[in-house]
């Protein structure tokens, strides 16, 4: 049951408050604009407890459209609706106001990871430079090795040479020395020889 204007304050019924009862009785409370207690208005209207009352008050609201929500008028509703615009727009500058920090941050920090990268880069050519640098003196340096140590191979054979050369020379000394020393002996003879002669020939002229 549907009525136009809901009582200003609520009216007692002799009716029991049937599940239904009280179905209709929230219908005109609602319709009438009913801001009050359902509660109380409806156990009063019946004359019945909370209790009794309170489960069908709780059915009649789980029937309402969006879960019980209240109905706007075209005030209530434009203005709702221009909260919910300026809500939405200011949303809307804070999010473009928030990427265009991010979107600055952001270019600094790859602007930074730029100049990163450009350093690493000069550095990584430098040390390849250096690298290539001491590379090309380790191979003249081993090369010159090389040279130093095949002109000390090539010393130490001559010594060897020269030592075979020297032990040869000594050999010959010590040969000189005897052939020299029998050369003496042999002159002392001949000497001797020669004394023995020159006496037998005097003997001879003296006979």
């Amino acid at each position: 049951m549907m009525i136009e204007d809901a009582p200003a304050q609520p009216t007692k019924s002799r009716t029991r408050a049937t599940k239904d009862a009280v179905f209709d009785y929230c219908n005109e409370l609602k319709a009438g604009g009913f801001k009050g207690d359902y509660c109380q208005a409806v156990a009063a209207h019946f004359n019945a407890g909370n209790s009794t009352v309170t489960p069908h008050i709780k059915a009649w609201r789980a029937t309402l459209p969006s879960g019980g929500s209240w109905p706007m008028d075209e005030s209530t509703q434009a203005a709702v609706n221009s909260f919910v615009s300026q809500i939405w727009e200011a949303t809307c500058e804070l999010a473009q106001h928030k990427l265009a920090v991010e979107t600055l941050d952001l270019k600094t920090k790859l602007r930074n990871a730029q100049e990163i990268i450009a350093q690493y880069s000069s550095t990584h050519d430098e040390l390849t430079g250096q690298l290539a640098q001491e590379k090309e003196n380790t191979v003249a340096q081993a090369n010159d090795a090389y040279r130093t140590a095949s002109e000390l191979a090539g010393m130490q054979e001559e010594l060897r040479d020269a030592r075979k050369s020297l032990q040869a020379f000594d050999a010959l000394k010590a040969e000189h020395e005897i052939l020299h020393k029998q050369l003496r002996e042999t002159e002392l003879k001949f000497s001797k020889l020669e004394g023995k002669y020159e006496a037998m020939m005097e003997k001879r002229g003296d006979a």
